[in-house]
């Protein structure tokens, strides 16, 4: 299942926490079974459309093998006004006044002649008896149509919810990218500038539309990197600014707290703070941690909100690529027989090959993956200066350890890392 997002002109998955469960439950069909209510949720209203059109594509997909559904989205405005039941009918062209058993014989009439999904949009205003009135009217459906099959799928908001287990695609976030280095330019910049407001957002769906438009408004050139930074710059401090004081005090408690490793579930907002992988504890949002640092640079806990900004799926995909490149370039070097005896790579190896080492269980007991060699504890350094026959024109290959340790060490993944990647892999290319 895709919820497809387009940003900076480009149009890319996303991933949510709860995608996948809700896509195992489109994918068992459920509105073959007796008629059921599931909750996904949201951030907000906004972030609906896309969430809605993702389910109804994905419904389509499931019933090809069988088990055909027809989708109905049912539109918020009308269930605040008439009620559920009432805007429900109304999408199979049920219309009049009706009481509920009314109601349930004609739509279980129809939802027993073709298999019916409803999709519930965030409503604007807080309903929280929602569930449970579809869930007496599913009931009274099936008591007087044995027959009928739909099944309901209301999305709600953090703000409003509407209780028990849900599907959350709250925050979002987009896998690493595989084509950063073999793109044009221009489509590696899209690519860029997609992540890098995916990330400002926290995942936030609506947020980054809202952060595309500040930030292009005025165009904004490939590779204008510079440009950039110093608009989302303004963009937090902005937004920041337009917090309340006691909202701003609470998100200076967050930060200690975070820093801390002290618990902020059910404490502090969501909307400031979030998880941006499935481990436990909450930072905050990216957008937030640059507005305290444009405001105080040296402020405490500064290590702590940098590394907020490193946008963690482009680091992924570069340090991959790293990874790769210098496997390419180690087996292209000659080194001696035997490292000197005082080699860093020496100590390593002996720790390796103690029994009960870390180091050994890290390894299969055997196989071709157990390393043979001292050289193989060596770091690409060791092996750059222990080379036998020096290339003339290595500097390149210093210059990838230098940013694959940058990438390492958990520093800012900005377009000059994607630039001067894309010219090592040309180079590693040559050999």
């Amino acid at each position: 299942m895709r919820i497809r997002v387009q940003l900076a002109e480009q149009l890319l998955a996303w991933r949510f926490h709860g995608l996948d469960s809700l896509a195992d439950y489109i994918a068992s069909r459920p509105w073959l079974g007796k008629p059921a209510i599931e909750i996904v949720r949201v951030a907000d209203e906004a972030s609906a459309a896309a969430v809605l059109a993702a389910i109804e594509d994905e419904c389509l997909l499931a019933s090809r093998d069988g088990g055909a559904v027809r989708a109905h989205v049912v539109p918020a405005p009308a269930v605040v006004e008439r009620g559920p039941v009432a805007a429900l009918a109304a999408c199979l062209d049920l219309h009049g006044e009706m009481g509920d058993l009314e109601a349930a014989t004609a739509v279980g009439t129809e939802a027993a002649v073709a298999s019916r999904l409803f999709l519930f949009p965030p409503l604007p205003s807080d309903r929280p008896q929602l569930r449970s009135e579809l869930e007496q009217f599913a009931d009274l459906v099936t008591k007087v149509e044995s027959l009928a099959r739909f099944a309901v799928v209301c999305l709600d908001t953090p703000a409003c919810p509407l209780g028990g287990r849900c599907h959350d695609l709250i925050d979002g976030l987009i896998p690493a990218p595989t084509d950063l280095l073999s793109a044009t330019e221009a489509a590696a910049w899209r690519i860029y500038l997609h992540h890098r407001i995916a990330w400002e957002t926290g995942g936030r769906l609506a947020d980054a539309v809202a952060l595309e438009g500040q930030l292009t408004s005025g165009g904004l050139p490939v590779g204008a990197d510079q440009a950039l930074e110093d608009r989302l710059v303004k963009a937090a401090t902005k937004r920041f600014a337009l917090l309340d004081a006691a909202i701003r005090s609470s998100i200076e408690t967050g930060v200690r707290k975070s820093s801390a490793r002290e618990d902020l579930t059910g404490s502090f907002s969501t909307d400031h703070f979030w998880s941006p992988t499935e481990t436990a504890g909450l930072l905050p949002r990216p957008w937030v941690a640059r507005a305290l640092l444009a405001a105080e640079p040296d402020r405490q806990h500064a290590e702590l909100l940098r590394n907020c900004l490193v946008c963690v799926p482009l680091g992924q995909a570069l340090l991959a690529a790293c990874c790769v490149f210098e496997t390419q370039v180690r087996g292209r070097i000659r080194l001696p027989s035997a490292p000197d005896s005082s080699a860093p790579c020496v100590g390593q190896w002996q720790t390796f090959t103690s029994a009960g080492s870390l180091e050994r269980s890290l390894f299969p007991a055997a196989g071709p993956a157990v390393p043979t060699s001292p050289w193989e504890f060596a770091s690409f350094g060791e092996y750059l200066t222990n080379e036998i026959v020096r290339d003339r024109s290595s500097n390149w290959r210093h210059d990838m350890r230098v940013v694959r340790n940058h990438l390492a060490h958990g520093h800012h993944v900005g377009w000059s890392v994607v630039r001067t990647l894309r010219t090592l892999s040309e180079r590693v290319a040559l050999g």
